[in-house]
């Protein structure tokens, strides 16, 4: 699959723990031929620069956020400031009043950061930003109603202001502004049963006309919940990208003894 051709059908490897999901996706980059130029996407920058040693030179490795950021580089006049407190320095604006900012401010900033990273866009209606209140359970002291209509101002205010720019809006400028992200025609993601639906569209815009994504994870380690990843996400890249499912069972974590211990409680995933 890797030798045959520099493209070919996208792949996802279904890993158990301990059975060298990395170690896997790196040998298979190394398969690829050497005048193709592929991409390697991590969740954080320690994996990034580690693995920026032992994947062959055509491959280039990054996070998503480096990415989305290289994008935007690209697009900008100006490399925006990083600022963690933007959306803090947008409501004191959008929510005039003491009582109001108390009330809103904390509710705000999550259902914002939640709609970025489902990649809500803008002028999308009330239904879309309740789904998401349900479905993380968001609590505050206001109404609905008026959380979603400042959510949807400050979404707005957000997504205007490029000179600053918080973690979320790495991923989710790039896309609403169009950004030019390089494009690859193999992109390897690490742990993707952690993306959410703005990293999704991130991979669909950094993949090559023909290309291929190669993604490797284990859906029952599945933790960024938090910010819009799913328990189905790897069922949700394997329908969006056409992906042709592989098996990387064995573990070399621990003993057979613990493995068979623990196969009972092993609910595993229909893909």
């Amino acid at each position: 699959l890797f030798r045959s051709a520099p493209t070919g059908p996208s792949l996802l490897v279904v890993a158990s723990a301990g059975s060298g999901k990395t170690t896997t996706i790196v040998q298979g980059a190394s398969l690829l031929p050497d005048w193709t130029t592929n991409r390697f996407l991590a969740f954080n920058k320690n994996i990034a620069t580690e693995l920026e040693s032992r994947l062959p030179r055509n491959c280039v490795s990054s996070t998503f956020h480096s990415a989305g950021m290289n994008a935007l580089g690209a697009l900008l006049p100006k490399r925006p400031r990083v600022d963690a407190q933007k959306l803090n320095f947008l409501l004191r604006t959008i929510l005039k009043g003491k009582p109001l900012f108390t009330t809103y401010a904390t509710p705000c900033r999550k259902l914002v950061g939640y709609a970025k990273n489902n990649f809500l866009r803008e002028g999308c209606g009330p239904a879309s930003w309740q789904q998401l209140i349900d479905h993380h359970g968001l609590t505050h002291e206001g109404t609905d109603s008026e959380l979603i209509l400042f959510s949807q101002k400050l979404l707005t205010a957000s997504i205007a202001d490029v000179s600053h720019i918080d973690f979320d809006d790495m991923l989710y400028l790039p896309l609403v502004l169009n950004a030019p992200f390089q494009k690859s025609p193999n992109v390897f993601v690490d742990e993707a049963q952690d993306t959410n639906p703005v990293q999704r569209e991130m991979l669909t815009r950094m993949l090559a006309v023909g290309g291929r994504l190669i993604a490797v994870g284990d859906p029952s380690q599945a933790i960024y919940g938090f910010r819009g990843a799913s328990t189905d996400a790897m069922n949700e890249l394997r329908t969006q990208f056409n992906m042709t499912v592989l098996p990387l069972s064995v573990s070399y974590r621990c003993s057979q003894a613990v493995v068979k211990e623990a196969q009972p409680y092993d609910k595993g995933l229909t893909l």
